[in-house]
């Protein structure tokens, strides 16, 4: 039980500095003046915020690991060039986080064909949502997000293809731990 708690009290400490980044990375965001990405960085910090929000206990978090995964990729597009492939991988990276809240934190019970599934389509809805935000922006604000019709089908595509990876991610390691973790508490 002592390595339970450790391994939660160092989970914990890991998330919230992850959440601490994500928080800077948003500030930063913010200040120089990109409010599409300003968003998408308070949306992913509210999600990853969530679990602890609702049960109002600041020790539950997602495992360090996922939110790794939405984490890095948001670094690494603040700090250096624009790449694509950021935002394809932050997309299956959240829809990897609600998709282990979902599985933790409620009742339901993902099976690892459902897992990839609905990491997949999740990415896909975030993906059109994400063209539909470019789009607005570009009308409104004065931005050039969306440079042709081909290239945000081109977006889509490799999304779906990224959160085709995500999912076959989460369900050979988050459900098989989840699982394990199960089996152990039941044998006792």
């Amino acid at each position: 039980m002592t390595r339970i708690i450790a391994e939660r009290s160092v989970n914990t400490a890991l998330s919230w500095l992850q959440v601490v980044v994500l928080g800077l990375v948003t500030l930063g965001t913010a200040v120089v003046g990109s409010p599409l990405w300003t968003g998408f960085t308070l949306v992913s910090l509210g999600i990853v915020l969530a679990p602890a929000i609702v049960t109002r206990d600041a020790s539950v978090m997602p495992a360090w690991t996922v939110v790794a995964l939405l984490t890095v990729p948001l670094v690494l597009r603040a700090l250096g060039p624009f790449r694509p492939v950021f935002v394809y991988v932050v997309l299956a990276a959240l829809a990897l986080i609600v998709a282990v809240e979902i599985d933790a934190y409620s009742s339901a019970a993902f099976t690892p064909w459902f897992a990839v599934v609905f990491v997949v389509f999740t990415t896909m809805a975030v993906a059109g949502l994400w063209g539909v935000a470019q789009f607005a922006s570009d009308a409104s604000l004065g931005t050039e997000y969306l440079t042709t019709g081909d290239a945000l089908m081109w977006d889509l595509v490799v999304a779906t293809a990224v959160g085709l990876g995500a999912g076959l991610v989460f369900a050979g390691t988050v459900l098989d731990r989840t699982n394990d973790e199960s089996e152990t508490a039941a044998t006792g």
